[in-house]
């Protein structure tokens, strides 16, 4: 074989075998994309559903490490999910750490785009005690899905999920409650640098509040980091980008599979906000 078709069949090829190896989830990593593709919002295929009853019927009730757990093992061996996972967990984790030094108390926080509440119920298992997260989801099937896989977690106290695009609840819901300490992006896209200069306009970030943006390389959100990168987004924030590597995936990053995490710390209104 020679051609231009060598190097990229050999990489394919070593993927898969890869993949094989380790036991993971190919096929439905490939399944949950290609029915991603015919929607924004959700994959359609009921696999959600799946991992709730499997969280419910291995983990006892009560425990958010334990669920946590669950759904990455689930995630690695049987079928991929578009939660931010263990690996950049980590990456959310610090920044959580971070945002409550700074506040030296419980944090208020926000999370657009709740799915199946893994990053919910892990953001609160890493935030000082009384923290309390507010999770927006537009989509009512996974919402009710994340409510159930939360009251499993026993964290209903600490996590109220919202149903509704952010820019109505911030006229609703959202009016009333105190500036967010820390926000988590993790939702539709298109939507990164609309939504965050919402809650900039509503004056809805403390100073000093930590923000973090999930999948900038994978789908990809190239507007928001061109944002963060514009002398706007450098006036409003500091912000570093994490090199990661997409969730639940074996393969590494250089073939393919580079995402990016950005942190950014909110220096308070602008001359351009």
């Amino acid at each position: 074989m020679s051609g231009p078709l060598k190097v990229p069949l050999l990489i394919f090829t070593g993927f898969l075998i890869a993949q094989v190896l380790n036991r993971t989830n190919l096929v439905s990593q490939v399944t949950f994309f290609w029915r991603a593709s015919k929607t924004a919002l959700s994959p359609g295929d009921d696999r959600e559903a799946r991992l709730l009853d499997h969280v419910v019927s291995t983990t006892p009730a009560g425990n958010p490490s334990a669920v946590v757990q669950a759904i990455d093992d689930y995630a690695w061996s049987k079928e991929w999910f578009m939660n931010v996972g263990d690996q950049k967990g980590k990456i959310l984790d610090e920044a959580i750490h971070n945002a409550s030094k700074s506040t030296q108390g419980p944090l208020n926080m926000l999370e657009l785009g709740t799915y199946c509440a893994y990053s919910a119920i892990r953001t609160i298992s890493h935030a000082p005690s009384g923290t309390h997260l507010y999770s927006i989801e537009v989509v009512d099937k996974t919402a009710d899905i994340a409510e159930k896989m939360i009251a499993h977690a026993g964290l209903q106290q600490q996590i109220t999920v919202l149903r509704g695009p952010l820019e109505d609840l911030l006229h609703q819901d959202l009016r009333s409650l105190p500036q967010f300490d820390a926000v988590f992006l993790d939702h539709d896209k298109r939507f990164y640098v609309s939504d965050l200069k919402l809650l900039m306009a509503a004056n809805k970030l403390r100073e000093g509040a930590v923000v973090v943006g999930d999948n900038l390389l994978i789908p990809g959100v190239p507007e928001y980091i061109e944002y963060m990168n514009s002398p706007e987004g450098k006036e409003a924030f500091d912000t570093v980008f994490h090199e990661a590597k997409l969730e639940y995936t074996w393969a590494p990053a250089s073939w393919g599979f580079a995402d990016q995490v950005g942190v950014s710390v909110y220096k308070g209104p602008t001359s351009m906000s």
